[in-house]
């Protein structure tokens, strides 16, 4: 069985300077960080390769030393979020303009766009266990789980200001622990849940260093 990382974070400033940072151990504790050369608004955890979403363009990014391993352009218009999909082997994307999210092959073709019930859609993340899409909107400050298939709603919106996660952002899925992450922007934390109907918050995760900008990412990370 490998044992998790507890989060890999990418973190974003509203300018042109960006950073990574992995974190393991002791809660919030930094172990790794390093540049990287685009703005990074989503991250995904795809085999050993840690891939973020910047504009137009998906890149691979390599979890020990921040090099890029490789790019591609995508067609999703205005992402935000990013997951992957192991299942279909897509990512998954969120646009919080016209509240939809969507999948985009690994040529960066849209495969499929589903319409998202709350207005802001900023955060995604896929959940094995339950074939379905957990989504962090913005402007409500709320968790929903969608059917990965049909785009349906599977659980009603819940409400992450109660556990003081505030200006959601981007959200991680762990399979094997079915555990949640959400960055809380205005609180410089990460949330960690129990997933189910309804999600159990379980304890908030201070990062153990300046982010100026805040954290826009979060992405469970399995190591050996």
């Amino acid at each position: 069985m490998s044992r998790i990382a507890i989060l890999v974070l990418s973190i974003a400033l509203l300018g042109a300077g960006l950073s990574s940072a992995q974190m393991d151990g002791t809660p919030g504790s930094l172990i790794q960080k390093f540049s990287a050369p685009v703005r990074v608004v989503g991250t995904a955890t795809v085999g050993e390769s840690l891939w973020t979403v910047a504009g137009s363009t998906l890149y691979e990014f390599d979890v020990k030393t921040g090099a890029v391993l490789s790019s591609f352009a995508h067609q999703f218009a205005g992402p935000y979020g990013l997951g992957y999909d192991i299942r279909r082997k897509e990512f998954v994307m969120t646009a919080a303009g016209p509240g939809t999210i969507g999948r985009v092959d690994m040529k960066g073709a849209v495969t499929t766009v589903f319409p998202s019930p709350t207005t802001r859609p900023i955060g995604v993340a896929y959940d094995w266990n339950r074939d379905a899409y957990w989504v962090a909107d913005w402007n409500a400050n709320v968790l929903h789980l969608m059917d990965a298939t049909s785009g349906t709603t599977v659980q009603p919106s819940f409400s992450l200001t109660p556990s003081g996660c505030t200006s959601s952002a981007d959200v991680g899925y762990s399979m094997f622990n079915d555990l949640l992450v959400i960055i809380g922007r205005s609180a410089n934390k990460a949330f960690i849940y129990r997933a189910g109907n309804p999600p159990v918050f379980v304890s908030a995760v201070t990062f153990g260093t300046t982010i100026p900008g805040g954290a826009r990412g979060a992405d469970f990370y399995p190591r050996t």
